[in-house]
């Protein structure tokens, strides 16, 4: 005759399904935070690309200065002014975002003249 087991451990059919539908819930919940993440990790990629090619515009702009600046820098102290004479050197370089718009950045640095 045929006796019903009743010993056997384990998920039954509905167990592993309802555990896979909240797995798939919890899923779909952090799925744009991670694609958000990747896509400002690499628009980060592109502002720092950006601003070495700034830095080495720079670096390569001072190194050339020939020391005839005409603007005046104004440094002001609690007990006198320094005036230093030199030139304002300006880059501007574009970058794209990942969404496809379009920044600038812009950085500005002084090169005083050399006293002889």
């Amino acid at each position: 005759m045929y006796k019903p087991v009743r010993n056997i451990k384990g998920f039954t059919l509905m167990e592993i399904m309802i555990a896979m539908s909240v797995i798939a819930i919890i899923i779909a919940a952090f799925a744009p935070l991670l694609s958000s993440s990747y896509s400002a990790i690499f628009s980060a990629g592109r502002q720092s690309n950006t601003l070495y090619t700034i830095q080495q515009k720079l670096e390569s702009d001072i190194a050339g200065y020939d020391n005839t600046g005409e603007e005046t820098l104004n440094l002001y102290f609690t007990n006198f002014t320094l005036n230093v004479q030199g030139a304002k050197i300006i880059k501007n370089e574009k970058y794209t975002e990942s969404n496809g718009q379009e920044r600038t950045i812009k950085v500005e640095t002084f090169v005083a003249n050399k006293s002889n």
